[in-house]
């Protein structure tokens, strides 16, 4: 049994957060004694309620690291526990916890890194991440180029690991084309997830939506998520003429009944450091078009499970679109090999396995 503690006190609900919850569960079952540091009414501090994982909240800023209160709560707090492994997720909680771990005697310190976004190379990060990180852990080859493309830290590859993120396959088998009874005729539905912020290019899309009414494909654009750009999302949508063709259809919880009612999954985001929208409409039998960036081209396989497009380029992100409205049998063909793709690669079960391999006995053999 391991002693690991989760440190997150990000006040949203996103990807990262997720993660943490779900690998905390997870090793918790397995028999792990688990711990979370937290926001104090955090979303996810909400989500732990009366699970078995003993939560700590304590509310961190940028400059927590200089308050020397905190510092001695978090090493007596780490020491008091005989925590074994310490994983960050934000590097307001890496600038307070690492160091904090590191004095306590703690033997893993864990970064994950689930942005595929640059690290400063300043000195300070330098210190920071090559004094007290022990072990880096991302979520795709991508996002761990992306963090060391600037930063600077002896032996990164060595101390790094890449484990891709899990999707349940079971949550999606009624969105399988073989038991979603839709009703709706003829009409293509296409559809896209994500938070409406400009790092996921809806407008682009919305773009890319008016060239496919020009060209008189009878279809439905469905955008779900909320966020801070659906009024002017809204307003493009006005303007463009597209009022009753392009739906904002707001936050979408059961993600695998949304995908069950559409035929073509859109994923214009601009970067990821892992596509796991795409990725939960694979494991649903849907063709995915993407922008060719970042990490999408290790979830998709291009022309196998889906079409990648350059980015920012509508006229071809209408086109591959297009392509698959016209062809059902490919879109048939390129969903039935992404599901495939999922489980040989993304399969919840088997990530989560080798993350309690990595975290729970790799990062204690050093």
């Amino acid at each position: 049994m391991t002693r690991i503690c989760f440190f997150n006190t990000t006040r949203f609900w996103g990807g990262g957060e997720k993660w943490h919850l779900e690998t905390a569960d997870y090793l918790a079952s397995r028999g792990h004694r688990v711990f979370c540091i937290v926001h104090p009414g955090s979303l996810l501090h909400q989500h732990l309620a009366e699970r078995p994982i003993g939560v700590i909240t304590i509310a961190v800023s940028n400059l927590s690291f200089l308050n020397p209160l905190k510092i001695q709560k978090m090493v007596n707090w780490f020491r008091s526990q005989k925590i074994q492994t310490v994983v960050f997720n934000g590097s307001s909680d890496v600038k307070l916890g690492a160091p904090t771990a590191s004095m306590a005697g703690v033997p893993a310190v864990v970064y994950r890194r689930g942005l595929a976004v640059p690290v400063k190379n300043s000195l300070f990060n330098r210190w920071l991440y090559g004094r007290f990180i022990t072990h880096f852990l991302t979520n795709s080859e991508t996002t761990a180029r992306v963090l060391f493309e600037y930063l600077v830290v002896p032996h990164a590859a060595e101390k790094t690991r890449i484990i891709y993120n899990g999707i349940d396959l079971a949550h999606f088998n009624a969105a399988t084309p073989e038991v979603s009874q839709r009703t709706r005729g003829p009409k293509i539905v296409i559809g896209t997830a994500g938070r409406l912020e400009k790092q996921k290019a809806h407008d682009l899309l919305v773009a890319a939506a008016c060239r496919l009414k020009e060209s008189g494909l009878d279809f439905e654009l469905w955008i779900a998520g909320e966020g801070s750009r659906r009024h002017a999302l809204s307003n493009q949508i006005e303007k463009a003429g597209l009022t009753g063709t392009v739906r904002l259809v707001g936050f979408v919880s059961d993600m695998a009944g949304f995908m069950g009612q559409i035929d073509i999954f859109a994923f214009p985001s601009l970067w990821e450091g892992f596509g796991y929208a795409a990725a939960e409409a694979m494991a649903a039998c849907r063709p995915v078009v993407a922008l060719d960036v970042s990490s999408n081209r290790e979830v998709i396989d291009h022309e196998i499970t889906g079409l990648l497009v350059p980015p920012s380029d509508i006229d071809a992100l209408a086109g591959a679109l297009l392509r698959l409205a016209r062809d059902p049998g490919l879109r048939g063909r390129m969903g039935r090999q992404g599901r495939a793709r999922v489980f040989a690669l993304f399969n919840k079960a088997t990530q989560l396995d080798k993350l309690e391999a990595f975290l729970c006995k790799e990062v204690l053999m050093r």
